[in-house]
C-alpha cells in the first residue's frame, strides 16, 4: 500500500457517519479527487499528491451534512498531529497546501495564487451537483476550474433530467397506485436519512422507487447520470433487499422495510 492509500485508509477509519454515506461521504471523495487530478493532467504545475489527500482528508472531520462552518478548520487542525507519521512523507511544501486548502475551502472567495491550492477548492465545487446546486463559474478560482463550471451549468440547463426530483415527481410518482401515500412514505424516509444522518437525496430516491412493482434503477438513465456506478449498485441492492424481506444491516433497507410496505 502506497502512502497515499494509506492517508486515504486512515481517513475512511475516522469515526464518522457522515464519512461512510451522504452528501459529504467517500463517493463524493472519489468525485473531488477525479475533478483534481483531471485538471492537473493539464498544468503540471498542480501537485497531484495535495489533490488526493485534499480530496480525502477535507470533510473528514465534519459532523453532520448541515451547514457545519468549521469543519475545514477542524480538518487542517486534525493533520498537524499527522505531520510525523502518517504524512511524513509530505514535503513542507506540500504540507501546508493541503492545511491551506482543507481550512480554507469552504469560506475562500478569490484565488489564494497557488495553483494546487486552488484546483483543491474547485475540484470540491464542481461536485455541488449532488445536491442540486449548479457549480457557479464565477464562484472558481482557476479558469479551468470555471471552464468546467460552465460546461456543468449547460448540461444541467439543457438535460430535462437533471433533477432527480424533478424526475420523480413527473415520471416516478403518477406510476405509483396511490400518490398521496408514496407521498407520505418518502417524506417519512427523508425524514428518517436526515435524523440518522444519512444521505437524504438516495433516501427520496429509494423510497420513491420502492413505491414501484419492480424497480430498477440501472435501466433508468435520469438516475444513472446522477449516481456514480457504485452508488447505483448499492442503491439498487437496498431496493433488492427491501423487495424481498432480506435481513440486513444496510441502513437505506432499514428505512424502506420502516416506511415503505412491499408492492
Amino acid at each position: 500500500m502506497n502512502d497515499v492509500k494509506r492517508c486515504w485508509k486512515h481517513a475512511e477509519t475516522v469515526p464518522s457517519d457522515v464519512q461512510l454515506s451522504g452528501v459529504h461521504g467517500i463517493s463524493h471523495w472519489k468525485r473531488v479527487e477525479r475533478f483534481g487530478l483531471g485538471m492537473a493532467e493539464s498544468n503540471p504545475d498542480i501537485d497531484k499528491t495535495v489533490i488526493s489527500l485534499f480530496a480525502c482528508f477535507h470533510d473528514f472531520q465534519r459532523t453532520d451534512n448541515g451547514r457545519d462552518f468549521t469543519h475545514g478548520p477542524r480538518a487542517a487542525e486534525a493533520l498537524l498531529p499527522l505531520r510525523s507519521s502518517l504524512l511524513c512523507f509530505l514535503t513542507d511544501k506540500q504540507f501546508a497546501q493541503l492545511t491551506q486548502a482543507c481550512r480554507e475551502h469552504t469560506e475562500r472567495t478569490s484565488p489564494s495564487g497557488d495553483i494546487t491550492i486552488d484546483t483543491c477548492i474547485d475540484a470540491d465545487r464542481l461536485d455541488l451537483s449532488r445536491v442540486n446546486i449548479t457549480p457557479d463559474p464565477a464562484k472558481m478560482l482557476t479558469s479551468q476550474g470555471s471552464k468546467l463550471a460552465a460546461e456543468i451549468a449547460e448540461k444541467t440547463a439543457s438535460d430535462n433530467d437533471g433533477s432527480i426530483i424533478q424526475h420523480v415527481e413527473q415520471n416516478i410518482l403518477p406510476l405509483c397506485g396511490n400518490v398521496e401515500l408514496a407521498t407520505q412514505r418518502i417524506n417519512a424516509a427523508v425524514r428518517l436519512a436526515e435524523q440518522r444522518k444519512l444521505d437524504t437525496l438516495k433516501a427520496f430516491t429509494l423510497a420513491s422507487y420502492a413505491c414501484l412493482a419492480k424497480p430498477n434503477l440501472l435501466k433508468d438513465q435520469a438516475i444513472t447520470n446522477w449516481f456514480t456506478t457504485d452508488e447505483i449498485r448499492e442503491l439498487q441492492s437496498s431496493l433488492d433487499n427491501h423487495a424481498n424481506k432480506i435481513n440486513t444491516e444496510d441502513p437505506f433497507t432499514k428505512i424502506l422495510n420502516e416506511v415503505i410496505e412491499k408492492p
